[in-house]
């Protein structure tokens, strides 16, 4: 049979939600940046390539 390890709890709060944002923002920022540079890149390539290479590439 498989030993289990204790698990530590979270507060009685659940997750502290204070450090878990301090944490994700950043990389929520980050990520959400590029997603809108290549989104933005994606579509300047389109209008400059025209309608048919355009629609391919999207």
């Amino acid at each position: 049979m498989a030993r289990t390890r204790r698990v530590e709890h979270a507060p009685a709060g659940g997750v502290d939600e204070r450090a878990a944002k301090r944490i994700v923002d950043p990389w929520v920022g980050i990520a959400g940046q590029a997603v809108h540079e290549i989104t933005q890149t994606s579509k300047k390539a389109a209008t400059l390539e025209g309608p048919v290479k355009g629609e391919a590439t999207l």
